[in-house]
């Protein structure tokens, strides 16, 4: 009974969305130009090589375009399968995405695997060899908590090429 509830609630939750931004008017952003600014954050500022700094305007940039979220208004009004709709609606949930993962490297103080921070070259197991786990909180946020790596056969090692 409980999975109907919260079934019908995110139903309910998803249809009072697209009405409001099928109702909405003006000149605001678009769905697409909020993935192309979070696409072009994250490939420029959150790659394989990172910087502090990087990340932080990152961070900076991808709050911002959350915000923006709220205030998308769709070219197409179109009744039926609406594709921008669609995209509308999801929109939000990548951007939450893509700002945890840049809160999560900004927070890691070091170099590991394949992402690579040039003020932060090395690898720290000392304080660093641990999941990086995001939580939702009350407030629609989230924070960052972590659980120590379990190590079975291969001990950890340091990638060098």
């Amino acid at each position: 009974e409980a999975e109907t509830r919260f079934a019908n609630e995110a139903l309910q939750n998803a249809e009072a969305r697209a009405a409001e931004l099928l109702a909405r008017e003006g000149d605001g952003t678009s769905a697409y130009e909020i993935r192309d600014a979070m696409a072009e954050t994250m490939i420029s500022k959150v790659g394989i090589f990172r910087t502090g700094e990087e990340l932080a305007l990152a961070v900076n940039e991808l709050k911002a375009l959350l915000d923006d979220c709220d205030r998308i208004v769709l070219r197409s009004k179109a009744p039926g399968m609406n594709p921008e709709l669609s995209f509308a609606l999801r929109i939000k949930n990548m951007v939450k995405l893509a700002l945890v993962t840049a809160q999560g490297a900004l927070a890691r103080t070091e170099s590991r695997g394949a992402h690579f921070r040039n003020d932060f070259p090395t690898r720290d197991d000392n304080n660093w060899l641990k999941h990086t786990l995001a939580f939702r909180t009350e407030d629609g946020g989230h924070e960052l908590r972590y659980k120590p790596v379990t190590i079975t056969k291969y001990q950890p090692e340091e990638r060098k090429y």
